[in-house]
């Protein structure tokens, strides 16, 4: 699966985890990536 297309409706924690440390985006800032993803 491509890392884009994990959401939170389908990984586990830890997937989201790797996600957002691959992906540069610590937990504390998950809103500032989910409002960054929706635009």
């Amino acid at each position: 699966m491509d890392i884009q297309e994990i959401t939170e409706e389908n990984a586990s924690p830890l997937v989201l985890k790797v996600k957002s440390e691959l992906l540069g985006f610590p937990e504390l800032d998950k809103t500032l990536y989910m409002n960054w993803k929706v635009k």
